[in-house]
């Protein structure tokens, strides 16, 4: 029980940012690398992290906003720590992996009936070179590189979008589903948090298609069957804060 009244309060504070309009490259607002707070606008991924920092700030016993910043940066940062631009956790799977280690989180999906997931990821490498920052900071480069090095050594797991129907029941309301995707050099390529409606599960999430917040009108199942990069998804359970 008490963990579903937590999801419940998680699925609040999402639903709270409901019709927010989606923004595009919202934390590239200058080569510095300082901590951005943006709530009029969200991509799938900031939504998600100032979600979890806003509900995390709620639950405390110190509600204000250098309360949020700080549940933020500890959210989006490796270790918490701001040390310019590699240090931020641009790959889902090492945001999944860096706060499981600071306990915000917990990876259920191999218990659910997951499958190991193949993960190469090279796609910030590739394409930062195009930048003049990048240019100008072949070290950064180099640091994004033994990132993605070390991200691939890992082992993950994933349920196949043909399994989401057998393991459904499993995935409760306010869990982070993350969706698996075969485009080269990606891991994950959107995310979500799961919402039971009427018996059926689909997600709230902030979304290109809509250019806001929205709860999906495709089940959970449908919207990985009707995207044809899409192979699976990841399923994370927030774990309460220990205050």
């Amino acid at each position: 029980m008490k963990n579903q009244m937590n999801g419940d309060l998680f699925l609040h504070t999402a639903l709270y940012f409901l019709n927010t309009p989606y923004g595009y490259s919202t934390l590239e607002i200058n080569e510095k690398e300082d901590l951005v707070v943006n709530l009029r606008e969200f991509d799938c991924f900031t939504y998600l992290e100032n979600t979890i920092a806003l509900y995390r700030t709620i639950i405390s016993d110190s509600i204000h906003f250098d309360h949020l910043k700080k549940e933020l940066k500890n959210i989006r940062y490796r270790s918490g720590t701001i040390e310019g631009y590699a240090s931020r956790l641009h790959y889902a799977t090492d945001w999944i992996f860096d706060n499981k280690t600071k306990k915000y989180i917990s990876d259920k999906t191999k218990s659910i009936g997951g499958v190991e997931l193949p993960v190469n990821v090279y796609y910030l490498s590739q394409n930062c070179k195009k930048r003049d920052y990048f240019k100008e900071h072949p070290e950064e480069v180099k640091k994004i590189k033994e990132i993605e090095k070390s991200i691939n050594s890992r082992t993950y797991y994933y349920v196949p979008t043909e399994q989401i129907p057998v393991i459904e029941k499993s995935i409760n309301t306010g869990d982070v589903v993350c969706f698996t995707t075969k485009r080269d050099g990606l891991d994950i390529s959107h995310v979500g948090i799961a919402i039971w409606q009427n018996d059926a599960l689909t997600f709230v999430h902030a979304s290109p298609k809509y250019k806001k917040v929205v709860i999906n009108p495709e089940s959970l199942s449908d919207y990985c069957k009707n995207r044809k990069n899409t192979t699976g998804i990841m399923v994370l359970k927030i774990l309460l804060p220990l205050y």
